[in-house]
């Protein structure tokens, strides 16, 4: 009994300061947390619960090492004292430095990552991936660039906070220790002391909902670490991603109709699907692609969509203003980062008028531009965007996108059509193409590509650190005036990226109407301020891209497409906006220069097609994944694709709204015009009416081969789809499908 007494008193100073890691721990994720629960709390959730949840989440991945940082020093420190008496403030005062130096690398690590993960959600509803956070890291001008997201105005006051906090727990813990924890006992009774409260901490995410009833599945409050580091993925060391989703994807038994339910989502006939699973046999790989779909629009199999009006009025419009004309064609095409029709007045009334004049202006000119009012997006990233615009497939189960995630995914997209047809294909980005495998995905559909390391040093800048918007657009226009031939000109903007960096070229004047625009919303903050105000400028460089390219000589061989690449899920900022449309809902235009109109192969034929065209587009529901057949159908009549010959001319656009296959089977069945992952998402359907609905459950990230059976039903069919393909002619057939791409003479 007195010697359990006596190691009691002995533990007892480390007992008593035991908390002090943990404590640590959690203040470290105070900042984004908090911003997480008042975010929560906006839509009527329980922000006290989704903090403390989210809390106790982080301590059980970020405790253990904190509590090992001071524990290694100090128990090193004091064997040492007590093997050399003579040395033993030395080596106290060592063993402090040392865990002050740990510990203070790990809370900074843990803050920095933390804030990050939580802004990620914030704007996409998912924590990030390993994958995209091994994208990120490997992207000098992206780390850099998103350095400020970090003292954002939501969580800088609070971060201070913190920092004062922690500090005085420090300076505490490093008198109380170094005159109280002397012993290998007391050393051991911090040990114990922490893991007791870990031990707590871990009891209590067991119990998860049970203790914070109202906050949903573990997956909205566990610690993104878990996500990223700890990922369940079912090949080894994170690092054959592509091979690894591909087997297991190919791994996965599925019946004949799941399968045709997926080609069916994806708007393929549903013979596709019996031709998949003729690949997953031993059919020839020399045979037809088995999602080949016709490039041109005369028999009824490409017929019976809900936007044949629509597409037949495109071709006619296209031989108004391209037939029996050999004059070189250049196709714009502009994709604009989280430029969201909720902040767009001629889309949502509520927004104010002066944050983007030349939306207005063009969702006003019914004699040049074809502006649909119901469109809306096909992925949450970019990476699903640049899917759907090219290729007519962006949302896929997990999230994943055939431009980033599948390694060389054999389709015939819009580039490669385009490329037989004699257009130089080049994509214009502001900062890395690296990012997110862009360039890969480019150069495997024969896209060359402009990045900011191509362009001159001294270019203002925004974003990340990029090129800005009004500089990129002065580039490929550039371009394009020095150029001959037909070009498609794909141009991919950065400066709405978050964190909201204003741009060294911003205008006084616009920089002054998004200030003034931001003060009408009752609830925006000064971080919302600023987003406003980069989507002011986006505004502005669009406006002053078409004005410089009127003026110039290419205007009268032009055409310009123009979308969002995604919505965002920043705050919504005007009252009685309703959410689960605006966090799908974006601006998609095709606009004809004044000066093609005028040099039209039949030019009093052009202005009553794009005045009919817009009456079609003002209710006319479209996703982004529609893009691909919306642009041939306008290209139909050029000498370019009239030249393509008969045995290439098709293509494997997926679809929705031009798709007559197009059939959804779990999500708003039978009223599905379109269906998608929001920008949090959420997999939302869009009736015809343009009515959205989002499924309470979201498209998560994967984590593990058992989340194919508790899969989003809606996305079984497209996991499906998957399955077959990259068993059958994807998994057999990949380097002969190469050469079903392009034309042997198109292919670089």
């Amino acid at each position: 009994m007195k010697r359990a007494s006596a190691l009691a008193r002995a533990m007892w100073p480390g007992l008593k300061l035991g908390w002090i890691p943990i404590a640590l721990a959690i203040l470290a994720h105070v900042p984004g947390r908090r911003v997480y629960a008042a975010n929560e709390s906006l839509h009527g959730r329980p922000g006290w619960q989704f903090f403390c949840a989210g809390l106790c989440g982080d301590l059980l991945y970020v405790g253990p090492p904190v509590l090992v940082a001071f524990l290694l020093p100090t128990a090193i420190g004091t064997a040492l004292a007590r093997r050399r008496a003579s040395e033993a403030p030395e080596h106290r005062r060592i063993g402090h430095v040392a865990t002050m130096a740990l510990t203070s690398a790990l809370l900074v690590a843990a803050w920095m990552f933390s804030v990050g993960a939580i802004e990620s959600k914030l704007e996409r509803g998912l924590y990030p991936t390993y994958l995209e956070t091994k994208v990120a890291l490997a992207s000098s001008s992206f780390v850099v660039g998103s350095l400020p997201t970090l003292l954002l105005d939501r969580y800088w006051k609070t971060s201070l906070l913190v920092l004062v906090a922690s500090t005085t727990i420090l300076v505490f813990q490093g008198r109380r220790v170094h005159r109280d924890v002397r012993s290998h006992a007391a050393v051991a009774g911090f040990a114990l002391s922490g893991l007791l409260l870990l031990g707590a901490d871990a009891e209590i995410v067991r119990l998860g909902r049970i203790v914070f009833p109202r906050t949903g599945s573990y997956a909205e409050t566990r610690s993104p670490i878990e996500n990223v580091a700890l990922g369940r993925f079912p090949f080894p060391n994170h690092t054959p991603i592509t091979d690894g989703m591909r087997l297991l994807f190919a791994s996965r038994p599925y019946g004949a109709e799941d399968k045709r339910e997926g080609v069916r989502a994806l708007g393929y006939p549903e013979t596709s699907a019996d031709r998949l699973i003729a690949f997953e046999g031993d059919e020839p790989c020399t045979s037809e692609h088995p999602l080949a779909r016709p490039l041109d629009r005369i028999g009824a199999s490409e017929r019976g969509s809900a936007a044949d009006g629509l597409l037949d009025d495109l071709e006619a419009l296209s031989g108004a203003l391209f037939a029996k004309r050999d004059e070189p064609i250049i196709v714009w095409q502009v994709a604009m980062e989280s430029f969201r029709a909720d902040d767009i007045h001629a889309l949502q009334p509520l927004a104010p008028a002066e944050l983007t004049p030349v939306m207005t202006r063009l969702y006003d000119d019914r004699e040049h531009t074809i502006a649909f009012r119901r469109a809306f997006q096909g992925g949450f990233r970019t990476a699903q965007s640049l899917s759907s615009l090219h290729c007519g497939i962006g949302s896929l189960p997990f999230n994943i996108a055939v431009a980033r995630d599948l390694g060389h995914f054999p389709l015939r997209c819009l580039p490669d059509v385009l490329s037989d047809g004699g257009f130089q294909t080049r994509a214009f980005y502001a900062s890395d193409l690296a990012y997110d495998s862009m360039l890969d995905f480019f150069r495997y559909h024969g896209v060359e590509g402009t990045q900011a390391a191509d362009m001159p040093p001294g270019l203002p800048i925004g974003s990340w650190r990029g090129v800005s918007d009004r500089a990129l657009y002065a580039q490929a226009l550039a371009h394009a005036s020095t150029g001959r031939g037909s070009m498609y000109e794909f141009v991919l903007t950065l400066s709405g990226h978050s964190p909201f960096s204003i741009p060294t070229d911003m205008p006084s004047e616009v920089l002054a109407r998004a200030q003034q625009a931001c003060r009408k919303s009752l609830s925006a903050k000064e971080d919302d301020c600023s987003r406003l105000a980069v989507m002011a400028y986006a505004d502005h460089a669009l406006g002053e891209f078409l004005e410089n390219l009127e003026a110039s000589p290419v205007a009268r061989r032009s055409i310009v497409v123009v979308s969002a690449d995604h919505a965002t899920s920043e705050m919504f900022l005007w009252p009685g906006s309703a959410e689960e449309r605006g966090r799908a809902h974006v601006p998609y235009l095709m606009i004809v220069p004044r000066a093609l109109a005028a040099t039209a192969a039949r030019p009093d034929d052009v202005s009553p097609l794009v005045a009919r065209l817009r009456d079609r587009a003002a209710s006319q529901v479209v996703s982004l994944m529609d893009s691909p057949s919306l642009v041939t159908a306008l290209l139909s009549s050029t000498h370019e694709l009239r030249s393509i010959p008969d045995a290439w001319r098709f293509h494997t656009y997926g679809g929705q709204a031009t798709s007559p296959s197009f059939a959804l089977g779990s999500v708003g069945a039978g009223r599905a015009r379109v269906w998608g992952t929001d920008s949090a998402a959420f997999v939302f359907s869009v009736d015809g009416d343009g009515t959205v609905t989002a499924q309470s459950e979201k498209n998560h990230a994967f984590s593990g081969a058992a989340e194919l059976d508790t899969l989003n039903a809606s996305l079984r069919g497209p996991a499906a789809f998957l399955g077959s393909f990259a068993k059958g002619y994807l998994g057999r057939c990949e380097h002969a499908a190469m050469a079903k791409l392009r034309m042997p003479t198109a292919i670089r």
